[in-house]
């Protein structure tokens, strides 16, 4: 049928614009056609994903990576002379029955040549089935648990993390990590079969023991018990599976704590609080030091690479200000 063909054929621009979508989360079919093989002059897409609620930092770093995939696509003329992609944003807020009613709706749209899917895992597998029912093809990105990817009609522009999590405590092995502590958000399906499932076997395969598992849930924005508990245990290593707000008030309550060793987080994308310095090889780690021994009230906390130091702070003010201060920051 001609809408499953122009579906099918703005697939693959939609596979780079998802692509992209993860770098940073209308017009009508039945117009004249002003492309190869029949396609309209618009081909209308909906991107459903959460812009508000716990992980909007997620949906709306999709949406500007959306954009700017959109802008370079119909440029270069991709889809054929004279033909636009046009996708339209929907705010899913972090809830599941919001972002099914919101697929359920766009699904129904004829004009919808193909959707953008929730980037939260348990959003994904919730509507996947719908999709494959409706037979709208819908890429979903960022969504990392199981039942995801379930037929014909979806895709999946990244990895579901379990997949690569065996190269990360790989690297804590060959850095001679011989104990960790887990702390894991158990609200979100992707994290709590890692922290419950997946590191604790990847641990027992590269020899790591662990020491302490605590799980929190996406309401929780105080670490202090947690976090105190680690720094008792004095583990080589911190495995946080948070999302981004979490683990930045996270990272600090540790360092507050008193455990300054090595922390492998995910999510950790508060941006707009962050600020990066760039040192000589080797002395991230002493700026870092020197700043969390300074008790700055405006630093939440600070990662150290060999020659990158991420600095969190309380505000976007205060980020922009010590950046202000710091000439070879941004």
């Amino acid at each position: 049928m001609r809408g499953t063909r122009i579906r099918r054929t703005v697939l693959a621009s939609l596979a780079a614009t998802a692509l992209l979508g993860t770098a940073a989360c209308g017009g009508s079919s039945s117009g004249s056609g002003g492309g190869d093989g029949g396609v309209a002059d618009e081909i209308k897409v909906v991107a459903v994903r959460d812009h508000t609620g716990p992980v909007a930092y997620a949906g709306l770093g999709g949406a500007k990576g959306t954009e700017l995939a959109v802008e370079e696509i119909n440029s270069s003329g991709f889809l054929g002379d004279g033909v636009k992609l046009v996708v339209d944003e929907v705010d899913s807020a972090g809830e599941i029955e919001r972002a099914s009613s919101e697929m359920t709706k766009a699904m129904s749209d004829r004009d919808v040549m193909a959707i953008l899917g929730p980037t939260q895992g348990a959003q994904a597998a919730s509507v996947a089935p719908l999709v494959e029912r409706q037979k709208v093809p819908t890429i979903f990105t960022q969504s990392g648990s199981e039942g995801v990817v379930i037929g014909d009609w979806t895709f999946r522009a990244t990895a579901p993390m379990q997949s690569y999590y065996d190269i990360a405590m790989k690297k804590l092995a060959d850095d001679g990590v011989k104990k960790v502590s887990v702390l894991y958000n158990a609200t979100f399906a992707t994290f709590a079969e890692l922290g419950e499932d997946v590191v604790p076997e990847l641990a027992e395969e590269n020899g790591i023991e662990i020491v302490s598992s605590d799980s929190v849930q996406s309401t929780t924005q105080d670490f202090t018990g947690q976090t105190q508990s680690i720094a008792k245990s004095d583990p080589d290593a911190v495995v946080m599976l948070l999302i981004a707000p979490q683990s930045v008030t996270a990272l600090g309550q540790l360092r507050q704590a008193g455990y300054d060793k090595q922390v492998m987080a995910t999510s950790v994308q508060a941006a707009g609080n962050l600020v990066v310095v760039k040192t000589p090889p080797g002395s991230a780690h002493l700026v870092g030091v020197a700043l969390d021994r300074a008790n700055l009230p405006e630093v939440v906390g600070t990662i150290c690479g060999d020659d990158t130091l991420f600095i969190a702070l309380g505000t976007p003010a205060q980020a922009k200000a010590l950046a202000a201060l710091l000439p070879e920051a941004r």
